[in-house]
């Protein structure tokens, strides 16, 4: 699900977005499910044809932030993820945050918050508003300044472990 662009302005000074969703379904590790968020430069990922990144690029410009439990850890996470493009992101080795999230099969929905305001270069992500990362020393600017900017949400699901996400609210604020 991309947002699409005629909606978005030309550039932002201020950006967040808050979703609250939950996962329903079989749960447990390795489910092979995972749900991404994402503000990328379309631009540049609009010849990467390979989605073998939770339906998303491997080779991207920009911010990824994903829910899974498909890692070597013992829990299940949400991770934060910044790529130049350069290379594929390696989930297991690239992300610069991971933090511990049992979201699988309740019944109570989580609500994700991502904040970024350009002018401070502060960053913000909140789930339930617990803080998880915070930083003043990330600088999108020449992201979110981009005319070729692409917000969305991809998934992916294993059909022989029903693992399902459903998404109840998304809100998203440009200034």
């Amino acid at each position: 699900m991309w947002l699409t662009n005629d909606i978005l302005p030309k550039s932002l000074n201020d950006f967040s977005f808050e979703i609250t969703m939950r996962s329903l379904g079989n749960y447990g590790k390795f489910t092979n499910a995972g749900i991404s968020f994402w503000l990328l430069d379309s631009k540049f990922n609009s010849n990467n044809n390979n989605l073998q990144n939770f339906n998303g690029p491997q080779i991207f410009k920009g911010l990824q932030i994903l829910i899974d439990t498909n890692t070597a850890s013992d829990y299940s996470s949400v991770k934060f993820y910044l790529n130049d493009g350069t290379k594929p992101i390696d989930l297991n080795q690239d992300a610069i945050g991971i933090y511990a999230l049992n979201y699988q099969d309740s019944q109570v929905p989580l609500t994700l918050k991502f904040g970024y305001k350009i002018n401070e270069k502060w960053l913000k992500l909140t789930i339930d508003n617990k803080l998880l990362f915070e930083s003043t020393d990330i600088d999108l600017s020449s992201l979110l300044n981009n005319e070729n900017l692409k917000i969305g949400i991809t998934c992916q699901t294993d059909k022989s472990k029903h693992e399902q996400f459903e998404i109840l609210r998304l809100k998203v604020l440009m200034i």
